[in-house]
This record gives C-alpha cells, sequence and structure tokens, in this order.
C-alpha cells in the first residue's frame, strides 16, 4: 500500500500522571462530565469544524488533529472561525521534545503544546512544509497566547477495558465533545482513497494483513448502525457500527474529508491514546445537564 499522504502518530503509553474525567481537576472545570447524558444511536459534529486540512508530505497528522479540536470549540461556543496554525503547533511539540527533524509526534506532546503556548491562526503561521524546523518569530508565539487550552485527558488510562473505552467515546461524543487518537493503518484502509463503493471507508483488517503506519485522526460522531465492508478482501462479512473520523489528508479523501472506522478498532486494540481538551469556557454546563437532555 502507498499512502495518500505522510502520517505521523508516534504511541504513548498511559501513563498514571494523565489526568481522566474522574481527575480532580477535570472535575473541577466540568462537573457534569459525571452526570449522566442521553446516547442517540448517532452524532454528527462536523458542521462545526472548518474544512479538513492536508498535511501533505510531512508527518505532522498529530498537529492538524490538536488544531481540528481547538477550532471545534471556538466555532461551537463562540461562534468563532478560527483555524490554528498545524504547523505552529508540530514545530512546538517537537520543541518539547528538544527534537529536531520531520519525526512525527505524541498527542499527549500535541496537548501539551496547546496547553502550553496556544496556537496562532493559520494566516500567522501557514502551512508551508519546508518550514516545519523553522521557529516561529515572537510575535507568532504572542499571538497564540491567546488561544491555550486549561487541561487535557485521556479516555484510555491504565486498566480500562476495550468495552469501557468505546463506552467512554460514545459517551463523549454524545456530549459534543470529540476526541483525538491514533491507529494503525493497514493495506486495505486504501479502499478509503478508492472513488465509488467504500469511499472514506477504512475497513478491519483481513487475517494475515500487516501494518504499513501509524495515523492520528479526530472522531467527530459515531453511527451504531453503519457497517463496512473490506472490498479488498473480497467483500467479508460487514463490521455494525463505526465512528465519523476527520482525516488530515485534504478535503478531496472521503466524504470532504472525512470518513469511517469500525468500533472493531477500539474494541481490538487498534485505536489507542485517545485525548479530549478542555477549558472552561469552552464548555457550556447546562449541555451535560440531564435533565436538560431530550
Amino acid at each position: 500500500m502507498i499512502l495518500p499522504q505522510a502520517t505521523g502518530w508516534i504511541p504513548d503509553p498511559a501513563d498514571a500522571r494523565d489526568l481522566t474525567t474522574d481527575s480532580r481537576r477535570v472535575e473541577s472545570l466540568v462537573p457534569a462530565l459525571q452526570a449522566p447524558v442521553a446516547e442517540p444511536p448517532r452524532v454528527d459534529l462536523r458542521e462545526f469544524f472548518p474544512p479538513p486540512g492536508r498535511q501533505d508530505t510531512i508527518n505532522s497528522c498529530t498537529a492538524f488533529t490538536a488544531a481540528a479540536l481547538l477550532s471545534y470549540f471556538e466555532r461551537r461556543n463562540f461562534d468563532r472561525v478560527f483555524e490554528p496554525s498545524p504547523l505552529f503547533i508540530y514545530k512546538v511539540s517537537r520543541t518539547l521534545l528538544h527534537q529536531t527533524g520531520d519525526r512525527g509526534a505524541f498527542l499527549r506532546i500535541a496537548m501539551k503544546a496547546l496547553r502550553t503556548f496556544g496556537a496562532p491562526p493559520e494566516s500567522e503561521w501557514p502551512y508551508l512544509t519546508q518550514y516545519y524546523d523553522v521557529d516561529p518569530p515572537p510575535y507568532v508565539y504572542a499571538y497564540a497566547s491567546n488561544y491555550k487550552t486549561t487541561a487535557y485527558y485521556r479516555l484510555d488510562p491504565s486498566g480500562t477495558s476495550r468495552e469501557q473505552l468505546l463506552a467512554a467515546i460514545h459517551s463523549s461524543l454524545s456530549r459534543e465533545i470529540p476526541v483525538m487518537f491514533g491507529f494503525v493503518l493497514f493495506p486495505s484502509a486504501s479502499q478509503s482513497s478508492n472513488p465509488g463503493e467504500g469511499r472514506g471507508e477504512i475497513p478491519f483488517p483481513e487475517p494475515g494483513e500487516q501494518p504499513v503506519g501509524l495515523h492520528a485522526l479526530v472522531a467527530v460522531g459515531y453511527d451504531d448502525e453503519k457497517d463496512i465492508v473490506n472490498f479488498t478482501g473480497g467483500g467479508s462479512s460487514p463490521t455494525i457500527g463505526a465512528l465519523r473520523i476527520r482525516n488530515s489528508w485534504g478535503p478531496d479523501w472521503g466524504d470532504g474529508g472525512y470518513g469511517w472506522l469500525p468500533y472493531e478498532y477500539v474494541l481490538q486494540n487498534y485505536a489507542t491514546d485517545w485525548w479530549a481538551l478542555i477549558r472552561a469556557d469552552f464548555l457550556d454546563p447546562t449541555q451535560f445537564d440531564a435533565s436538560k437532555q431530550g
């Protein structure tokens, strides 16, 4: 399989210091995360995102996912169209790692970059791939500081079963909180780039398929009844239930840059490293009030 563009996710094992929905700091920011919430059979949050970007030839997928989460909350809560600079996030992520070069990055570090530095608008630090190792000037850092996050938390800390994780993802998306994650790419994912049947659908791999890459995405919804067939493997039995995903391979991939990933990727441990971000003014507490649910 020849990947249509670069990837760049580096898996990051759970750490006991990671914040979770049960952490006191997260609870203090959004107490109602512990409250019951109605979970419909399908959720779609795409309307609050800008058009998906194109990472092109550098391994910046984690920066694109972090930028997408930040732009989502700016639009949904404040009705502001804000497109953060993925190139800035990718650079400062590697600065935090004391690294240079196009090595990819951890999702945790992309979140830490948003908390430490924030992110400037794309217009202030455009996505020109040849500048991936150039340090932005001071005024760009100053601009970025206006868009910091307060905290980020993990949905799959140590000890979380795959069924518990899928339930947590379901719950988060039902609360209109998108999440970013990494997953293993297999050759049959190529069908998602083809025109026609299966476009935008990343199927569960057939037995014997070997990994070809590691990539980060944003889960922006789900459909409990969505079926996906692995056509490259001869059209085996479909998987039922899938996450609606936002990619960073441009709007001509999938359905305007969006696609589907079966729940089986979560249940079989091929999709891990799940993160969400919060800031006190990002979240309207009434949206999590069970008494307000329909």
